[in-house]
């Protein structure tokens, strides 16, 4: 494997990583233009990619209203998502509609609204006290199912390790 993840997964450590901001495109390597591609190490198999999306809820009661696709272009934000290049189609996604020979990702998504980010107290940031930020992005979405993970590994009592072929089970029984 490209990243070494198949390893981790068998030492039972659950993978995340944001499927990009740049919409189905990432940068070149010099950063100067866009090539049509999906993010790595998102779209390893082994690794649950994670998307974005933007969330409406009440601001009173955090009642639920809608979500839809991240798509901020004011700022030139986009949730990333597409087909891999270096990787086939994974049994876990056999059957799902809209998924052809090459692995698709996001796996799952989570808010990532630039403008309505995580809210982040930073002390190192070279000014005095501790400073707040905000923080948007499909790498925000990371840690936040990192989190949902480490709860997960809690009640299952023991480290769940690759998540995407239960994850995709679960869809197949709603």
């Amino acid at each position: 494997m490209l990243f070494r993840s198949n390893k981790a997964n068998a030492r039972g450590v659950t993978l995340f990583a944001g499927s990009g901001d740049q919409g189905a495109a990432q940068y070149t390597c010099d950063y100067s233009s866009f090539i049509k591609a999906v993010s790595t190490p998102a779209s390893d198999p082994d690794v649950t990619g994670v998307g974005g999306t933007e969330l409406e809820a009440d601001l009173k009661t955090g009642a639920y209203r809608n979500e839809s696709v991240w798509n901020e272009p004011d700022l030139s934000l986009a949730g990333g998502g597409g087909f891999s290049s270096l990787y086939s189609r994974p049994a876990f996604q056999n059957g799902v509609e809209g998924v052809g020979s090459r692995r698709g990702v996001p796996d799952v998504s989570y808010s990532a609204s630039a403008n309505d980010g995580v809210l982040v107290a930073w002390g190192s940031s070279g000014t005095p006290g501790s400073v707040f930020w905000v923080f948007g992005g499909t790498s925000a979405g990371g840690p936040q199912w990192a989190g949902i993970g480490a709860i997960a590994d809690q009640s299952a009592h023991r480290r769940l390790g690759n998540i995407n072929p239960e994850l995709y089970a679960l869809s197949d029984a709603a």
